[in-house]
């Protein structure tokens, strides 16, 4: 019984991620800017991405299957897909396939 319980808990995450501290700017394909995420952790393949309390716009959140940019630090625009919606957050998978143009995130520099 020891072994089933275990295995309900077994992360099956394809890359080890890496607790990663740090602001990020999440951009949702034609909907805008979302300023005030953080970081949490962050792999070769994605990354998990928290709002502090208060953050989180209950008129427009983040859906499954949204296309997203996250603009880390300013610098860094990674294109992906979000795979998981969670209280306060979401994990997004990175997709380097997704076009990154102008007209679909407004942003985009």
């Amino acid at each position: 019984v020891p072994a089933m319980i275990l295995n309900e808990h077994k992360d099956f995450r394809k890359n080890p991620r890496s607790a990663v501290h740090g602001e990020v700017e999440v951009e949702v394909s034609c909907a805008g800017l979302h300023r005030g995420a953080q970081l949490r952790d962050m792999s070769v393949g994605g990354a998990s991405v928290v709002y502090p309390d208060g953050v989180v716009s209950a008129e427009d959140p983040i859906q499954l299957d949204e296309e997203i940019l996250l603009v880390i630090r300013g610098r860094a625009h990674v294109p992906g897909r979000v795979v998981r919606v969670f209280d306060n957050g979401f994990a997004v998978e990175f997709d380097w396939s997704i076009d990154v143009e102008r007209d679909r995130f407004n942003n985009y520099a």
